[in-house]
């Protein structure tokens, strides 16, 4: 009887402490999910600020490759005496 007893209080000990865990479990739970989504919209930003380096490199590269048309005044590759 008297291990019963023993047994049951203990029972009702680690019935008693669950919602503690429960609510750690859940704080936790819920810490995980808002870090992964704050991770998720930084790398959101990080993409669209590459995707906006990139054309500017491409636009750069671009304009350094276009040929330079001659200005009106020039006629002769020479420069003026």
């Amino acid at each position: 009887m008297n291990k019963t007893a023993l047994s049951v209080a203990m029972i009702a000990a680690g019935l008693a402490s669950l919602p503690a865990w429960a609510d750690e479990l859940s704080d936790l739970k819920a810490e995980i999910a808002a870090q992964k989504e704050a991770a998720a919209a930084q790398k959101a930003r990080l993409d669209a600020l590459e995707q906006k380096l990139n054309n500017v490199q491409q636009q750069q590269q671009a304009a350094a490759a276009a040929p330079v048309a001659p200005s009106p005044d020039a006629k002769s590759g020479l420069p003026a005496a």
